[in-house]
């Protein structure tokens, strides 16, 4: 598998709003996002805590948008650094693209004394998406509260981003002391070696544990912090098992304050496994892998619960380490805390000395040289069409590096946007069997077969590609069309009422629900669905004349 990870861009969205009117258009869902540190420009290349406690405000809230899928907030730090991206810099293009994302929120903070300076980019590949006249925001740190400004800044980028309302998000935080005191203690990494670090880290965070909009955060960090003691400082085996049952309590407790968080959800795992209750861990990881692609540790906890010495491990930490390549201590800068202080990095050189070909990527860059270059424009003559020039720079970059599947799939793509869907089935098969998790290549696999006629095995491959990525649009649109084609009427309306609740201005979609109203005789539902499609499209095809042939239906 190629270290670099991306998940493709490829969706008709809803009309904008007026703020992503009023800027280049976002990246259509669902996609890749990652927010880098927000640096203090009175000490350039650092982090303060205001910065930390908005970072982690903006991923931890985008974690809970089933169509986008964050990076992690280690991976995100250590990308920042291998790149040297810093909040008030160009960001290229290439940077996004060898990061594995669509999207990069970055900012800084200036605070003179109790009054802030935040200042917050948004970059993908087309260039800055958010509009001047609100990239600059300011807080009172006397008299506001962490609340209010946490409010307007992800008020701002969900709306910039997300493709449907802001989700609802835990009690903000009102005071600014616990908030400073919080992420202050959050920004200080113990010593490996140091045995009394985390016990005095864990005395000055526990107080905070009780606050109810700040608790779940603490109780992350302290369920953390008592599996590194565990596993790095304990003498006795009844000593490890009693930290990692704390740690466990914590985990619970922090996801219990958030559900849709996957940093957490995968945390609780690895704890699972370190207890040796391997169930519960896969459970655990396996949903925070379904719910964010890019969370590496998911993929790690997986490999472990394989077995080290198995072909499911090699799978599991080569998309462990193409999500997140600074996961070892040798990729990371110098100087740079080991990733959960190094309780991993036996179980990653155990892993690497058992297998014959291991993954050897530090952070460099491990493809030939042209690759990414012909895989990049490949991938753009594709998008306009211009099949005859992307065939061959995609067959060149496939054969260039086999393990990556992108190049395949997007040449597998190409056969069924040249009529040769037939070919493709086969073909997105093999790929699908050795790339069984990648719900991209199921998605495909479905047009290919739904092409073809093939409506049931259509309708089993976008089933299996909605597991791997729940509520994705693309899917669930196909999905109900295949349940139509085969005259599941019920099972396409449900699919349909998913589809319009995330895309509302889904044109084709209010079609077919018209179609599917109108076969379950529900006449004004039908009527109205169908008026609500060519109120979005007025040219959509079919539309008016199915709703005019329904206007003059026998009235009984």
């Amino acid at each position: 598998m190629a270290a670099v990870f991306i998940l493709p861009a490829i969706l008709a969205t809803a009309a904008p709003s007026p703020m992503q009117a009023a800027a280049p258009a976002a990246p259509p869902t669902p996609f890749a996002l990652a927010v880098a540190p927000f640096e203090d420009l009175r000490s350039p290349g650092q982090e303060a805590w205001l910065g930390r406690f908005l970072r982690e405000s903006i991923a931890k809230s985008f974690l809970r948008v089933p169509q986008i899928s964050v990076l992690g907030l280690d991976a995100a730090a250590q990308w920042q650094h291998k790149l040297g991206l810093r909040g008030t810099d160009a960001v290229e293009a290439e940077s996004l693209h060898r990061m594995g994302i669509d999207v990069l929120i970055l900012g800084s903070t200036q605070r003179v004394l109790r009054l802030a300076e935040i200042k917050l980019r948004v970059v993908s590949a087309r260039g800055d998406l958010l509009p001047e006249t609100v990239h600059l925001l300011r807080a009172d740190l006397a008299g506001g509260s962490p609340g209010a400004l946490q409010g307007r800044v992800l008020q701002v980028l969900h709306r910039l981003l997300a493709p449907a309302a802001m989700p609802a998000l835990p009690p903000p935080p009102e005071r600014w002391g616990e908030v400073e005191s919080l992420f202050t203690a959050l920004g200080e990494a113990p010593p490996p070696g140091d045995r009394s670090a985390r016990p005095a880290l864990i005395a000055r965070l526990r107080p905070l544990s009780d606050d109810l909009a700040l608790g779940g955060r603490a109780h992350e960090a302290l369920a953390l912090l008592h599996l590194e003691q565990a596993l790095l400082h304990a003498q006795s085996p009844a000593r490890r098992h009693a930290l990692l049952a704390q740690a466990l309590e914590h985990a619970a407790t922090a996801l219990g304050a958030d559900r849709r968080d996957t940093e957490r959800q995968a945390l609780k795992g690895e704890i699972h496994y370190f207890l040796k209750q391997n169930e519960q861990a896969k459970a655990h990881a396996s949903i925070a892998r379904i719910k964010n692609p890019l969370n590496g540790l998911a993929f790690i906890v997986l490999g472990l619960v394989a077995g080290l010495s198995t072909g499911e491990s090699v799978e599991q930490f080569k998309r462990a380490f193409a999500v997140h390549p600074y996961l070892r201590r040798a990729s990371r800068p110098i100087g740079s805390s080991p990733f959960q202080s190094g309780i991993l990095e036996p179980y990653f050189q155990k892993w690497e000395q058992l297998h014959a070909s291991p993954v050897t990527w530090n952070g460099g860059d491990p493809l030939p040289a042209n690759y990414e270059n012909l895989l990049t424009e490949g991938i753009a003559h594709f998008e306009l069409q211009q099949w005859d020039a992307a065939e061959p720079l995609l067959q060149q970059a496939a054969e260039l590096e086999e393990g990556d599947h992108r190049p395949w799939l997007y040449l597998y793509r190409l056969l069924i946007e040249t009529g040769r869907a037939g070919e493709a089935v086969q073909l997105l098969r093999q790929l699908s069997a050795e790339n069984p998790q990648q719900a991209d290549i199921l998605h495909y696999l479905g047009v290919a077969l739904q092409s073809g006629g093939e409506h049931a095995q259509a309708r089993e491959a976008f089933r299996k590609a909605l597991v791997e990525r729940p509520n994705d649009p693309r899917s669930v649109y196909h999905l109900a069309t295949a349940d139509i084609a085969l005259g599941r009427w019920e099972d396409a309306r449900g699919s349909l009422r998913t589809l319009l609740h995330e895309q509302p201005e889904h044109a084709q979609g209010w079609l077919q629900m018209g179609i599917v109203q109108a076969h379950l005789k529900d006449w004004e539902a039908a009527e109205g669905a169908l008026e609500r499609a060519l109120a979005i499209d007025p040219n959509l095809p079919d539309a008016q004349r199915r709703l005019e042939r329904l206007r003059r239906r026998p009235q009984r």
